[in-house]
């Protein structure tokens, strides 16, 4: 009886609209862009990598610079640089992109390339 009635109520909960919607790429960007904004870069970081498979998203700057910089404050020196890379390969004069890659590069030890930057 326990059963049927769960049934019931999750198949009532689903007929009237109380079922979650799936969020847009741009919802979840913006989402991403909250959690960046608040420091929080550990929620920030999945947000971003989701919003960036989508592709009119993954030719922007902004959420590769904000990945880099969430990698970067949670101490993944290695994606940090993979996505302040990316985001070099679309906009190579975005403000403050080549100072945190050189902060990255001094970080790990990597002075040629902290130098270069």
């Amino acid at each position: 009886m326990r059963s049927l009635t769960l049934l019931l109520f999750v198949v009532g909960c689903i007929s009237n609209g109380f079922s979650q919607k799936k969020k847009t790429p741009e919802q979840t960007l913006a989402q991403g862009d909250s959690a960046f904004t608040a420091g929080n870069f550990g929620k920030a970081i999945p947000l971003y990598e989701l919003s960036l498979q989508n592709p009119k998203i993954a030719f922007d700057v902004q959420p590769w610079y904000r990945l880099g910089v969430s990698y970067h404050n949670s101490k993944d020196f290695t994606a940090a640089i993979a996505a302040y890379t990316r985001a070099e390969k679309i906009n190579p004069k975005f403000p403050f992109l080549r100072i945190n890659m050189a902060r990255v590069f001094s970080v790990t030890g990597d002075v040629s390339n902290a130098t270069a930057k």
